[in-house]
């Protein structure tokens, strides 16, 4: 692809109408900050070059909505010494919870006060004779947990991770099964002791396994609609979000093949006879030979961060290759377009900044591919690959706080910079059909401040993410910070890191 003059005085355009120069533009009620202003921009605007340099016309732009952060709780060290990769959140009722990927350990916090709960990865090995698989630490260990909405009476909780692949492979369900590494997803349960809150250490059940073709895009985040009542279709559905296992990325049909890769699946987790598992009769996909009957949508690369909102909407956060990351508003039987497409644009095998897309084609509305709600293009060189750009999705606050209506996300690797979008935006986003139709939600970029001495009479003073992670706790020097989100029982958000041992509670989203 090669941008004309034309081309970049019509994406020049497009920036000047996404930052309040023209477009659909209306004002809700509330604050009269630009981060409450419903606009939407086109999704495939042409990327702009200046000096070799990329930007696009989707760029965050800055906003007057305030971050306000304290430290919440320091967490206990990882078996290693150094600080724990907190990747997961849980509630269960009022209670809160936190996993380490990597040692696997599943900590309750209250009060601010720190106490190990359940040992994930102990419990596999005694169990099994299998460890925890961290081959690759940035995928590896345990990926989420998730308490049944019926826990109160049947005490099970699930855990997504990788494992060590079994010695007899073929006495394990696999959901599909394209191996080439020593390691395999899998789907845990486990049985809690509910008077005592202990798990049975006996009760280990594996619910299925994907064997992956790379050390990459594993299982991911797993959750149960929060909002759902006893029967209702949606009760008790297990969504897992796997990633397209692919280590480069660049697989004809990654996300689209007819198995687990680089899909969201939907299940019923419990024991269905002598089957450990069932699938949901309203899946998309049930009884069509082209795919899993456990499949709900398809066509995604990394979809590594899932929540609900409110009124039952799921929204997946997913890092793209070199271009474009993405928010997508899940959608029954959807095809989200990886490996074809990245983000709104068709995705070349090369994959690099700018020269690994092009524009969509005219009649891109015959393929039937579902858009993001959302798009965060990775700036830098034209031609760079894997720049350390990528986004950690988080929730929408929809608590009556100062934040309330936006869905937070982050540039997790090394920026830290923290966005936001307007969920109004984002329902109003235009998903599909015509390329010149496509919308998304505008992005915008919060102020931060923070709670240096964790007392609220004195002033909390400006700051980045970046500078509060490497300055306080015990920040491991490794120049990243592996920024996670997460909800607490009242919708509030939290900010967890895998390099400095610290969590963080953004106190204006408190209720």
């Amino acid at each position: 692809m090669r941008v004309t003059t034309g081309a970049i005085l019509g994406s020049i355009a497009l920036v000047l109408s996404a930052c309040g120069g023209g477009g659909s533009t209306t004002t809700t009620g509330g604050q009269s900050d630009d981060d409450h202003v419903v606009e939407t921009v086109p999704a495939a605007a042409d990327p702009i070059v200046f000096n070799n340099e990329l930007s696009w016309s989707f760029n965050p732009v800055e906003s007057n909505l305030p971050v306000n952060i304290n430290v919440f709780t320091e967490m206990p060290v990882a078996s290693n010494g150094g600080p724990a990769r907190w990747n997961d959140m849980a509630t269960l009722g009022d209670r809160l919870f936190v996993v380490d990927e990597q040692d696997g350990r599943v900590y309750e916090i209250s009060d601010s006060k720190v106490n190990l709960w359940f040992d994930i990865r102990a419990s596999m090995i005694a169990n099994t004779g299998r460890d925890l698989n961290i081959a690759n630490p940035f995928h590896g260990g345990v990926r989420g947990i998730a308490f049944h909405p019926d826990f109160s009476s049947n005490g099970k909780f699930y855990a997504s991770l990788m494992e060590d692949r079994p010695a007899n492979p073929g006495n394990h369900v696999y959901l599909s099964d394209a191996a080439a590494i020593d390691a395999d997803s899998v789907l845990v349960e486990w049985t809690v002791d509910i008077p005592k809150f202990t798990v049975e250490p006996d009760s280990y059940r594996e619910v299925f396994r994907v064997g992956v073709p790379q050390n990459d895009h594993p299982i991911k985040k797993i959750a149960f609609n929060p909002v759902v009542k006893p029967g209702d279709a949606d009760y008790g559905l297990l969504y897992i979000a796997h990633g397209d296992g692919s280590q480069e990325s660049n697989t004809a049909i990654g996300g689209q093949g007819n198995d687990a890769l680089g899909k969201i699946l939907r299940i019923n987790p419990l024991v269905s006879g002598t089957n450990t598992y069932s699938i949901p009769a309203d899946n998309p996909f049930v009884d069509n030979p082209s795919m899993l009957d456990e499949v709900y949508t398809l066509g995604h690369r990394n979809p590594h961060h899932l929540t609900f909102t409110t009124d039952g909407q799921l929204l997946v956060a997913e890092a793209g290759r070199d271009n474009i990351d993405e928010v997508n508003l899940i959608v029954s039987g959807a095809d989200y377009g990886w490996s074809q497409r990245e983000g709104a644009y068709v995705h070349l095998d090369q994959g690099t900044l700018f020269d690994g897309i092009a524009m969509l084609p005219a009649n891109d509305a015959v393929n039937d591919f579902t858009y993001p709600v959302i798009q965060f293009g990775h700036y830098g060189t034209v031609g760079s690959t894997f720049i350390r750009q990528a986004l950690a999705g988080g929730s929408v606050v929809e608590n009556g706080s100062e934040l309330d209506g936006h869905y937070f996300y982050v540039d997790f690797p090394r920026s830290g910079d923290v966005f936001h979008s307007h969920f109004q935006d984002i329902q109003a986003a235009v998903t599909k059909g015509d390329p010149q139709a496509l919308t998304i939600a505008k992005s915008y970029k919060a102020s931060i401040t923070f709670d240096h001495d964790n007392n609220p009479d004195t002033k909390s003073i400006p700051s980045t993410l970046s500078e509060i992670i490497r300055t306080t706790g015990n920040y491991d020097n490794s120049d990243r910070l592996d920024i996670r989100f997460g909800q607490g029982p009242s919708g509030e958000l939290y900010i967890m890191n895998k390099r400095n041992n610290v969590i963080y509670l953004v106190t204006n989203s408190l209720p």
